[in-house]
């Protein structure tokens, strides 16, 4: 996690964030904010505010969006902790029943969740972390964090009486995956059931029709092949925003070239490719287009304490941090 001045490419640091507007350090902003927000309702685009129109929003579009709720904050020193209530799209009926105001059938509607966070801030420099629980594809934390630039920005802003925007300095936090090297090894050596899955697909991406669907599946992967299929991983990560299409056709090139099909890769037409494994009885599978579910670490078949989680984190963090020279503190 990052800070910058307004709209520019301006790095703030984490113990001083004046040239954005606040008179405090990151933790002190974050907790500030996060405390003024508790128990509010952020619901709709968040969007930043370019014109005095762009929060007019109608309600049948208003209500198309997930909601945000903080329910707690917490403090411990550079760390700070919230829980947050995050509905899913078509929640806005839900929302709408919840005081018995109106009668709303709530038969098939998704129920809340609530997920834990972490913000924690370096003892130096100017890039700290965020940890956050998920649930199948939903990462809170990314929305929260989003919805903090967006605020920070609405309360900068003002517009003439010719409607011109006028922008006064403010914190825009923004979030980066970061990529975890000892992850891959501990998937690599740790996990079992290994497998390496070359698919030729109908269609793509690109809307281009190709031969019938087609598997070939090599259980295991060599050991002398290993530091390359870290290559291969790790370009993945690199290549996360690319084309779907140009990803997918490397990915079965590469691997096929790894197993030693790369002959019949290009005969056969292979298209996409994936890593399959088991780790603590759950299977997961990566390919370049869900690289970034590899940095979703898996917890066990029970949800852990707030004190286990955060423990299982910071040892996560420990060589992440060490790798990036971001100075945190690890004790849990």
């Amino acid at each position: 996690m990052s800070a910058y001045v307004g709209r520019s490419r301006k790095q703030l640091p984490f113990d001083d964030l004046s040239a954005g507007g606040r008179d405090s350090t990151a933790a002190d902003e974050i907790a500030r904010h996060l405390r003024t927000l508790q128990d509010k309702l952020l619901f709709g685009a968040a969007v930043y505010q370019n014109s005095p129109d762009d929060l007019d929003l109608p309600e049948d579009v208003t209500k198309k969006y997930p909601y945000v709720r903080v329910k707690t904050v917490a403090r411990d020193g550079e760390r700070v902790m919230v829980r947050v209530e995050y509905g899913r799209e078509g929640d806005y009926e839900v929302l709408l029943s919840s005081d018995g105001s109106q009668d709303i059938q709530l038969k098939g509607k998704a129920t809340a969740r609530t997920f834990r966070i972490w913000f924690i801030a370096p003892e130096t420099g100017s890039d700290g972390f965020v940890v956050s629980e998920t649930l199948g594809r939903t990462y809170a934390a990314q929305v929260l964090v989003h919805w903090l630039r967006v605020l920070n920005q609405r309360e900068s802003v003002s517009f003439n009486e010719a409607g011109d925007r006028e922008e006064d300095p403010f914190v825009r936090w923004h979030l980066v995956e970061a990529f975890d090297g000892h992850r891959v090894d501990d998937i690599l050596n740790d996990s079992k059931d290994h497998s390496i899955t070359l698919r030729r697909r109908s269609s793509d991406s690109g809307a281009n029709r190709h031969r019938g669907e087609l598997k070939l599946t090599q259980q295991g992967v060599p050991v002398s092949r290993v530091d390359d299929l870290k290559g291969i991983i790790r370009q993945w990560w690199e290549d996360r925003n690319a084309k779907s299409l140009d990803k997918t056709r490397a990915a079965a090139r590469d691997l096929g070239t790894l197993i030693g099909a790369s002959d019949a890769t290009d005969k056969l037409e292979f298209n996409d490719g994936e890593i399959t494994f088991l780790e603590k009885n759950k299977t997961q599978t990566i390919s370049p287009n869900t690289i970034e579910r590899l940095f979703v670490y898996p917890l066990g078949e029970r949800s852990p304490s707030d004190k286990e989680l955060l423990a299982t984190a910071l040892e996560t963090l420990g060589p992440i941090a060490e790798d990036l020279k971001i100075e945190i503190n690890t004790d849990a």
